[in-house]
């Protein structure tokens, strides 16, 4: 297995020193997969990916080394950090381990001195991951997230049991049982938003719930538009597609160019294997979506129906009534309070 590092020094002579050192991929169980050149940019790659081990100097503009490290031990606890120093900079740098820096480097890097670090860290990262692997199990959660996002109340079952797993495992370690429970939910709402990315126009807040709350609104969703997975692929991308672009203007034609059929195949297709019209799946998405707009906006309802495309605001009303059973007004009146 390979660990992934992100390098952080404002020098780009010194990044590049480090990555020309020859003991990156097999000879160490390393590779650099990214570099920044101050604290402030090291924090925006984390959120983009993840990374295993970060090398940072300690004197940078903008965040130096010191606040990113304490960032990141909010942001991604598991990240074994190593700082770089010049000799000036002992106190400073014996101070850093306080704060659960892994170890320290004097500049110039000298290459045995990193190894020998690089292989400490190893064997960390290697334990940590076996005792993931007894208190985590990976690939049932895994299939969990799977059976989920294909709409399957069992996958629910099967959360329960990974939790009851989880706590069974760590009963006499509480840090590391809540550490895994809210890896379980980061984890089950990545596989599923994975594959619904839909879902985030559709749920509002409450795609901020805890995995209980949150799974049984997810399956709400689900069932509301059971078109997203239904066996026929083209059914299957063409449901997807349109609620993900709910707020955009949608014709026949676009959908027809989009996924290459006639727009004749394309509508008997869909109700066919759904039961409703290509339009009336757009009207109802659409009234759902000006549900969620109504309730965690400011927007008046003739600026929702702008934004949904709909220029007609008494045919926008009408359909909104037929679908919800009560006007926006009431709506938004009713499930506020």
């Amino acid at each position: 297995m390979m660990y992934n590092v992100l390098i952080v020094d404002d020098m780009e002579a010194i990044r590049n020193m480090i990555k020309r050192l020859p003991i990156w991929g097999n000879a160490s169980g390393f590779i650099i997969k990214a570099e920044a050149k101050d604290g402030e940019e090291a924090l925006v790659l984390f959120k983009e990916q993840d990374f295993d081990l970060v090398i940072s100097d300690i004197r940078m503009p903008k965040i130096d080394g010191i606040e990113l490290i304490k960032e990141l031990k909010n942001i991604s606890p598991d990240t074994i950090s190593i700082l770089l120093t010049d000799y000036a900079e002992f106190s400073f740098a014996k101070e850093a381990i306080k704060i659960g820096v892994f170890d320290y480097l004097v500049k110039p890097v000298d290459q045995e001195a990193l190894q020998n670090v690089l292989k400490k860290a190893n064997e960390v990262l290697k334990q940590r991951q076996d005792q993931l692997t007894f208190y985590y199990p990976e690939k049932y959660v895994f299939q969990a997230g799977k059976n989920i996002s294909s709409g399957d109340n069992c996958g629910i079952d099967d959360i329960i049991a990974i939790e009851e797993t989880i706590k069974l495992r760590t009963r006499d370690n509480p840090v590391k049982t809540k550490m895994l429970l809210e890896k379980l939910e980061n984890d089950i709402k990545k596989i599923v938003i994975k594959e619904h990315s839909w879902l985030i126009n559709f749920m509002g807040i409450k795609y901020e719930y805890k995995l209980d709350i949150w799974l049984m609104c997810m399956l709400e969703k689900l069932n509301e538009f059971p078109a997203v997975n239904n066996k026929n692929q083209y059914v299957n991308k063409i449901a997807r597609y349109l609620l993900e672009n709910i707020e955009k203007e949608l014709s026949m034609n676009d959908l027809a160019e989009k996924f290459y059929l006639t727009k004749n195949y394309l509508g008997e297709l869909f109700k066919q294997e759904t039961g409703i019209s290509v339009g009336e799946f757009i009207n109802k998405a659409k009234v759902h979506r000006a549900g969620i707009l109504l309730l965690e906006s400011d927007f008046k309802f003739y600026q929702i129906s702008y934004i949904l495309g709909f220029n007609n605001i008494e045919y926008f009303t009408k359909i909104f009534k037929k679908i919800m059973g009560e006007t926006p007004q009431n709506y938004r009146g009713k499930n506020n309070k």
